[in-house]
């Protein structure tokens, strides 16, 4: 569209009054360049987080969970907070950390989360399921409640559940 706007400048600019519509149109294809030239770089951005992004899930495939952190790390901008499914990028970066057995980061991390998506259901399950592994059972309960009243049939939180009501 900038680029449309840009040559339409340009081509108006070739009428009969050329001296008065310069002046008018030099402005405006000052304000069009450095628009584009920041909905560029804010792209590029945007794509090169997706990159790592893209790499961290490949790796999480194959258990290449210090990997998957430190691009995970990467992919994180303020561009791009959110992955395609609405999960948000720290929970990804949380179940690095869970799998690789810093539970302490990775409940951080999924605390985070639950700020950038407040009703993302594994988000929730999973800051529940930490919340009972460390003993906290009331702050469980409510975060499982949470998930059950956005979904009543999330299997991983009945699955919580059990270890819940065990406990």
């Amino acid at each position: 569209m900038m680029l449309l706007v840009i040559a339409a400048v340009i081509i108006s600019n070739e009428s009969n009054e050329k001296h008065q519509t310069k002046l008018k149109t030099v402005p405006i294809l000052i304000i069009c360049l450095i628009l584009l030239s920041a909905i560029s770089t804010i792209q590029f951005l945007r794509y090169r987080s997706e990159v790592y992004l893209f790499k961290a899930m490949n790796q999480q495939k194959r258990s290449d969970f210090r990997a998957m952190e430190k691009n995970l790390i990467k992919a994180r901008s303020a561009f791009h907070i959110v992955d395609i499914t609405s999960t948000p990028i720290t929970w990804h970066l949380g179940q690095s950390y869970y799998y690789q057995g810093n539970h302490q980061m990775a409940f951080n991390k999924y605390k985070e989360a639950s700020l950038e998506n407040p009703y993302h259901m594994q988000v929730l399950n999973d800051l529940g399921a930490l919340y009972e592994e460390q003993g906290n059972h009331k702050l469980a309960l409510i975060y499982f409640n949470r998930v059950f009243a956005i979904n009543p049939n999330f299997p991983d939180t009945k699955l919580n559940m059990v270890a819940y009501y065990f406990n």
